[in-house]
């Protein structure tokens, strides 16, 4: 009677095995595991950046930096106006 129960379990084991592999949903890799079938034999092709192009785009990131900044400075300002002005409306015009 085990006997057959085990019988019975290894070839539902068996068979769910066998249905995965047919329907696409095998093993796949371990999360955090390399699937190296997937990896790329040949080097990243395109150019290396050299550093006087490095040293170009730090600059052009720089000044694009400084001008959101200021761009966020003046909204703030606008933002501050705007909320001094509806702080100074008269108690009729706020809402409740």
């Amino acid at each position: 009677m085990i006997l057959a129960m085990l019988a019975l379990v290894v070839t539902s084991a068996v068979g769910a095995v066998a249905q995965q592999e047919q329907s696409g949903q095998g093993k796949q890799p371990q999360s955090g595991s390399m699937d190296m079938s997937k990896m790329n034999k040949a080097p990243a092709k395109g150019q290396q950046m050299t550093e006087a192009k490095m040293m170009e785009r730090c600059q052009e990131m720089k000044e694009q930096k400084q001008k959101m900044e200021a761009d966020i400075k003046a909204q703030d300002a606008q933002l501050t106006e705007q909320l001094t002005e509806m702080n100074r409306a008269p108690k009729e015009k706020k809402m409740p």
